[in-house]
């Protein structure tokens, strides 16, 4: 479901530990996936951050649909906001109508702010939407250069103002997200 989206999104850089597939540490994955039985196999894994510290490590994995952490795991279509404090994670999920935060601690500030851009983006991002928007791509074929960009834009900025209007119809959002995400977005354009 998110798994193009997080290839695309997330940096690969090695020196963070920061890898996104196919480039995943054969050996490294193998390992953390013998004690993480919720990942059956590391063809799941879309992106990977291992940190690798003197004293032990710690990973985040981020399948098509989850991420998940030594100590816990939740779905990516309950994000609702990520942002990074030092080396701190904070992300806002929506739970039955209410929204809660978690902490991580990761590696360093540069992977915290890379993972919270990500998780961020992707509380925007609509995967339906993004299979009808490829299906038109080629309907703006005589536009180019920005032109076809900002029309693009418009139509996805669209297209998540509806999505987001129809999660607050059905509770997962509040009166107050939809319109300042539905802000947010207009901003944009």
């Amino acid at each position: 479901m998110y798994r193009e989206f997080i290839k695309r999104k997330l940096p690969h850089n090695e020196k963070l530990g920061l890898f996104v597939a196919p480039k995943l540490p054969a050996t490294k994955l193998g390992r953390i996936l013998m004690k993480e039985t919720r990942v059956r196999q590391p063809g799941e894994v879309a992106a990977l951050h291992l940190d690798s510290g003197f004293f032990g490590s710690t990973y985040v994995i981020l399948t098509d649909d989850r991420i998940f952490w030594p100590d816990g795991s939740l779905e990516l279509a309950n994000i609702r906001a990520a942002s990074a404090d030092g080396k701190r994670l904070e992300i806002s999920i929506s739970s039955l109508g209410s929204t809660r935060t978690t902490r991580l601690k990761l590696g360093g500030d540069e992977v915290a702010a890379a993972i919270a851009k990500l998780l961020d983006d992707l509380a925007y991002f609509d995967p339906e939407a993004q299979e009808k928007l490829d299906s038109v791509r080629g309907d703006y074929s005589e536009f180019e250069g920005q032109a076809i960009d900002w029309l693009l834009l418009r139509d996805e900025v669209m297209r998540t103002i509806d999505m987001l209007y129809e999660r607050f119809q059905d509770g997962k959002l509040s009166l107050i997200e939809y319109e300042e995400k539905k802000t947010q977005l207009l901003e944009r354009l």
